[in-house]
């Protein structure tokens, strides 16, 4: 499997259009923090992601997700009356 790398300009949007109101991931580093120190992490983190795509070596902790049940309707005890969401 090949992927194009991602260019430095992708990478500034992507961080810059994540919503500030999600909270932080297993590491603990917020929207806003990632926002706010794009300038000095961009680099690094861009050669983390293209060394994961072209290697398709990805981190365990890269792996995983929170799964959390969110209430639409019905019974409230019953299965069926919930989305499942995730966050990181």
């Amino acid at each position: 499997m090949f992927c194009e790398p991602v260019e430095i300009d992708e990478l500034i949007n992507l961080i810059s259009n994540l919503n500030n109101n999600e909270g932080a991931g297993p590491d603990n580093i917020g929207p806003h923090l990632l926002k706010e120190k794009t300038p000095a992490i961009v680099r690094p983190f861009l050669y983390i992601i293209n060394l994961s795509l072209s290697t398709g070596v990805v981190l365990d902790k890269l792996k995983l997700a929170k799964i959390t049940p969110d209430y639409k309707k019905g019974d409230r005890c019953l299965r069926n009356g919930y989305l499942l969401g995730w966050c990181q």
